[in-house]
């Protein structure tokens, strides 16, 4: 059945009528089988967007840059793509970026198009988690394995803990305690608070800190309670739950950035600047809070910031302004030395979001356009690289049509040939000029569905369209990828511990085709 379906979804992939572009990462199952998780991406002819799930490769002997490079492009010539691929969205894995420069070689050796520097995409929540734990690690709260019990035990040395080092003590022990869970039962009846239950973070989980102490903090009462009626469970201090209430709100931020781009079921590249934009303007707010200055930026760059705010959001920043108001100054010195560290990492990244496939997807959403760029202020040096971007894709997709006329000229043709020269001529300039008039145009509505927006301006903008059909698809995250090898954990279970690779393979792909 999987070889049949192969050969159907090659096919599909083959008449798409539109660039492919990928996801992917790389799995180590429970029964120590390596596997490379490959989803496709593409609209259709109708403005509908499609994810399946391309190859769940199997990786046998050493995971070199070489070999996962093998694997790639032996799955992208099964299924006839390789001279297709627009972008491929990946983790910030340094032996990923190996793979790629593996790629666009083998690429190139076959004659085939692709430049790592312009075609690959980082996966934007990774960046935001990447930032969100070095703020974390600023304030020594490192995640636990969740396995393991804190290595500090003493009342002595608790102290000397931060205080998320400390909730995730008290959290631990009602977590591995069916007597502490119970005592914890009674004291959220005893206080009038619905129980909830307690989250312990992990590694393997994004944001997985940020709700942990959110519960937390919603459940502070019972919590603060037990453990001042049992010797073993560290005790946080007002001070404490102030600073981590603070912390949540922001880790708040970067939940917004993961929830927003993590989606298949509409484009998501051309909001990765404005979500880049959102994250490193509200760290800034934040810090400029924690060094004394009332006002974060002014209301004109606010309002900026609608595509990305909500009513629900400017509530939350008045909230997070009183609990800054509220904190220490050593407290305020602590978030401030943490968010400055957020925020370069997230800067460090923003510099690598300057390849034309961002600028093309984010003018190309009609609601932005190059509007959004200068309502920013982009420096004219990154304003003009954006328009030359769009000028770029426009040519190259123009250079790729046929053209009747290369190799005749008006003067060796007949009156009726002279004609039609005369016509695809005419036409050719109203192609040259659809940006000009797409860009001139007034912005669309927020709400406006973009890919229904394109299907209804498609005659208007022809090249156009082709090019929004292809950059609208690329993923802003690797989460599809991720989505898949998630899967595999469910597939293969204690109990299908003996699956061969060939079959988990075939497992994972149908459970997408079919």
């Amino acid at each position: 059945m999987y070889d049949v379906e192969a050969v159907r979804v090659a096919d599909r992939l083959r008449n798409a009528g539109s660039k492919i572009s990928l996801t992917l990462d790389c799995w180590t199952s429970p029964n120590t089988k390596a596997f490379m998780g490959i989803t496709a991406h593409y609209i259709d002819d109708a403005w509908i967007p499609y994810s399946l799930v391309l190859d769940f490769a199997p990786l046998p002997g050493m995971h070199t840059a070489k070999e996962l490079c093998g694997a790639l492009v032996a799955t992208c010539d099964r299924f006839g793509i390789l001279g297709n691929i627009l972008g491929i969205t990946t983790d910030n894995a340094s032996n990923i970026d190996k793979l790629l420069d593996c790629f666009e070689e083998a690429c190139h050796d076959r004659g085939i198009s692709f430049d790592k520097s312009q075609q690959h995409m980082r996966c934007m929540a990774h960046v935001a988690n990447l930032a969100a734990q070095t703020l974390l690690d600023e304030m020594g709260a490192e995640a636990s394995d969740g396995d393991a019990s804190p290595k500090s035990d003493t009342t002595a040395q608790a102290q000397q803990l931060p205080c998320i080092a400390k909730l995730r003590h008290l959290v631990f022990k009602l977590h591995s305690s069916p007597q502490h869970r119970n005592e914890f039962e009674t004291q959220c009846v005893s206080c009038g608070i619905p129980r909830k239950e307690i989250i312990l973070d992990t590694h393997t989980r994004w944001n997985s800190t940020h709700a942990m102490i959110k519960r937390a903090c919603e459940l502070r009462i019972p919590l603060s309670e037990l453990a001042k009626t049992r010797r073993d469970l560290f005790k946080l201090s007002d001070k404490d739950w102030k600073l981590l209430e603070a912390v949540a709100q922001v880790l708040s931020i970067f939940d917004f950035a993961t929830r927003k781009l993590n989606a298949t079921s509409y484009p998501t590249l051309n909001s990765a600047l404005l979500v880049y934009n959102h994250l490193i303007d509200e760290l800034e707010d934040v810090h400029d809070l924690c060094d004394g200055k009332a006002d974060g930026r002014d209301d004109e760059a606010d309002s900026q910031d609608d595509e990305v705010d909500s009513q629900d959001d400017e509530a939350d920043s008045r909230k997070f302004k009183a609990f800054i108001s509220q904190c220490s100054p050593t407290m305020k010195c602590t978030l401030k030395k943490a968010i400055q560290a957020a925020r370069n990492k997230m800067c460090e990244y923003y510099e690598k979001t300057w390849a034309d496939m961002y600028a093309v997807s984010l003018i190309l959403d009609p609601r932005l356009k190059v509007d959004y760029c200068e309502d920013r202020g982009w420096e004219p040096d990154h304003l003009k690289n954006a328009q030359d971007a769009i000028q770029r894709a426009v040519k190259a997709y123009e250079d790729a049509m046929p053209r009747s006329d290369q190799t005749n000229t008006a003067d060796c043709l007949d009156p009726v040939e002279r004609k039609l020269y005369q016509s695809i001529k005419r036409r050719r300039v109203e192609k040259e000029s659809e940006t000009r008039r797409y860009l001139a145009a007034p912005t669309a509505d927020s709400d406006v569905d973009v890919l229904e927006w394109w299907k209804l301006h498609a005659s208007e903008y022809p090249c156009l369209a082709r090019i929004a059909r292809d950059y609208l698809a690329i993923p802003a995250t690797s989460v599809p990828a991720e989505r898949v090898l998630s899967g595999g954990a469910d597939l293969i279970t204690k109990k299908r511990g003996s699956l061969s690779e060939n079959s988990i393979r075939a497992c994972m792909c149908l459970k997408s085709w079919l």
